[in-house]
């Protein structure tokens, strides 16, 4: 897949994304306002009566409310965040198309020119033992998996690694194909606002040409609201930990009508960890 269709497929979940929280909510009147003192967070609820706003502080005792208005801001912030990403990716292939000309595209994106480069890659990875015995290592390690909801690993993929879809099971397989070693659900400690705690992206992958270490989340669940939700709050900590989309974090998705597809995958790892 090349870097363009990667940019479009982006284009096309933001704006998934967007239309998902555009969707009509019913949540309560008024906004949230929080503030910060002494390391502690406290809440208030602000509301208009006769053109003046009146601000009353919210327990957490008050649990639905505050979930409400949490969810109401929560959604407000992510559809601004879509929304100026999206626009980037607008502005970025606007730019492109004028200053690379169809015939530099046509090159980068040969099918041909990416063999011939595989080909070079391969070899540089062979000058490397340095690299290919850290691979070794880090394939053979142990490493802490998660143990959240274990009745929905169903899917068998030998070699006694169960996952909790198709769409993962042929990742899997992909990655076997290639030689591309990788972790299920390996334990993540990431720091998300002065916080600590331990996250499980789908797949850790270590690339086998150059040592580095990736992040592939699948997103399986598309158009399930409820889903959409868990996913960005997944992934807001990424950001922060130094793991940015087209970097060193890989994210495929599906659908009910639009299933992730074998080759797709192989597409995925050859554009990431092949040429």
């Amino acid at each position: 897949m090349s870097f363009t269709e990667l940019l479009e497929e982006r284009k096309v979940l933001l704006e998934k994304e967007i239309a998902s929280l555009r969707r009509e909510r019913k949540y309560p009147d008024g906004s949230l306002i929080i503030k910060y003192r002494g390391g502690r967070t406290s809440f208030y609820h602000t509301t208009k009566k006769d053109g003046k706003s009146i601000q009353k502080y919210l327990p957490k005792s008050n649990h639905e409310l505050l979930s409400c208005m949490v969810k109401k801001r929560y959604q407000k912030i992510m559809l601004k965040a879509d929304a100026v990403e999206l626009s980037a990716i607008q502005e970025f292939q606007k730019a492109y198309q004028r200053r690379m000309c169809e015939s530099d595209q046509r090159f980068v994106e040969n099918s041909e020119v990416q063999s011939i480069l595989s080909e070079q890659r391969r070899g540089n990875k062979a000058k490397s033992p340095a690299i290919r015995e850290k691979v070794m290592r880090w394939s053979k390690e142990s490493y802490k998996k998660s143990n959240k909801k274990e009745e929905h690993l169903t899917v068998p993929t030998g070699q006694g690694l169960w996952v909790r879809s198709k769409s993962e099971a042929l990742i899997v397989s992909a990655l076997r194909k290639y030689q591309i070693p990788f972790r299920y659900e390996c334990a993540l400690d990431v720091i998300y606002k002065d916080d600590f705690f331990t996250a499980y992206p789908d797949f850790t992958i270590m690339d086998p040409f150059t040592g580095k270490i990736y992040y592939w989340e699948h997103c399986g669940l598309m158009g399930d609201e409820g889903y959409e939700e868990d996913l960005q709050r997944k992934l807001q900590y990424y950001p922060e930990n130094q793991i940015y989309p087209f970097q060193n974090l890989i994210m495929t998705y599906e659908d009910k009508e639009h299933p992730l597809s074998y080759e797709e995958i192989e597409a995925t790892i050859r554009f990431w960890f092949v040429v």
